[in-house]
Order: C-alpha cells, then sequence, then structure tokens
C-alpha cells in the first residue's frame, strides 16, 4: 500500500523526546519516556485489593437483605460501608504531592 499524505500532523516531540542516542564508552545509550507515572502500578494492585473486599462487602449486604437482619448486624454493615467509602475516597490522596504538583500525574 503507498503512502498516503491525510493532511494529519504525526506526533509531535515533547521536550523529554531526546532526539540522538549519548555514547558511553562505545556503547550506545538510549533514553525511553516511561510511559506511565511511578505510582500507577502500586495504585493499581490497592484498586484492585479495594475491588475484592468491595465486591465481598456486596455479596454480604445482597445476603443480610434477603433475610431477617439484627440491630447488631446492621450497625456492623453500616459500618463497614462507611469504611470502605473513606477507603474509595482516599485512594487518589495516596499519590504523593511531589508528583500530583510536578506535572508527572497529569
Amino acid at each position: 500500500m503507498p503512502d498516503t499524505d491525510l493532511g494529519v500532523p504525526g506526533p509531535s516531540k515533547s521536550q523529554n523526546t531526546v532526539d540522538h542516542p549519548h555514547v558511553l564508552s562505545g556503547t550506545r545509550v538510549v533514553e525511553t519516556l516511561q510511559l506511565y507515572p511511578p505510582y500507577v502500578i502500586p495504585l493499581a494492585a490497592l484498586t484492585a485489593a479495594f475491588l475484592v473486599v468491595e465486591l465481598a462487602f456486596a455479596a454480604h449486604l445482597l445476603d443480610a437483605v434477603g433475610g431477617p437482619i439484627s440491630e447488631r448486624q446492621l450497625t456492623e454493615l453500616a459500618v463497614w460501608g462507611w469504611a470502605l467509602s473513606g477507603g474509595a475516597l482516599s485512594l487518589p490522596a495516596l499519590v504523593p504531592l511531589q508528583w500530583r504538583h510536578s506535572g508527572v500525574a497529569g
């Protein structure tokens, strides 16, 4: 298939893009950009663990709604629900401040 100019500009080069590799002791060292910030993998793992606990809570909540429930069980479910909601709201806060304000996070 021949190359066709569609009039769409190519990707712009970032300030971090390295045009020429550095030569160090006769060995080429090519610098590459990091595809994602360093906090993404730990935060994704924490989110997955949170999701497992959340789904277990939802299953338990459905079991409780389907039958009679005592006041104590209702209170325990409410506390777990509040804790899970607080945990979900705190996940974005786990990104260190220096990453959020340095432009790495977004």
